[in-house]
């Protein structure tokens, strides 16, 4: 059972033209900076790794420094730095979690691609819908197919 609720904003450069999910994205939760990277966005995801690798360090060098002008003892303050580093690890997905696709959207701008203004939106039952369909076997075909990759049935158009 597919979600006819998901919406979409299209974006076109020439030829090419590119989706971006609308609202929280749980892969650029889980996956980080490796989702940045797939969705072509290098710089959001260059600055995700490194955050991702030197913030731990920033945030134990910073808790240390508390800790010791507080006077805490050693214990306390490598606990406290170890749930630091948790929750940074925690707060940098979730961050991305929730402005991921819109970062994508601005930087797809800034290569030149413009949105698609069709109300702002089209669900993924209207992109479903526009799908050209083999004749004989009724599977999905790709744009500009010759044969149907499912049949092999040629298609002459």
């Amino acid at each position: 059972m597919t979600n006819s609720n998901i919406k979409f904003k299209r974006f076109v450069r020439g030829n090419e033209y590119i989706l971006v999910k609308q609202g929280v994205s749980w892969p650029a939760f889980f996956f980080t900076f490796f989702w940045a990277f797939y969705k072509k966005a290098y710089k959001l995801g260059g600055i995700v790794l490194a955050a991702l690798m030197f913030g731990p360090y920033i945030v134990a060098f910073f808790i240390g420094l508390i800790g010791g002008i507080m006077g805490l003892r050693i214990g306390d303050v490598s606990a406290l730095t170890i749930l630091g580093q948790y929750a940074y690890f925690i707060i940098v997905p979730g961050i991305l979690h929730y402005k991921g696709n819109k970062w994508v959207e601005n930087e797809l701008v800034n290569k030149g691609f413009t949105e698609i203004n069709d109300n702002g939106y089209i669900s993924n039952t209207s992109i479903t819908n526009n799908i050209e369909k083999c004749p004989y076997c009724d599977n999905p075909l790709p744009a500009n197919a010759r044969h149907c990759p499912s049949c092999g049935a040629s298609l002459s158009k």
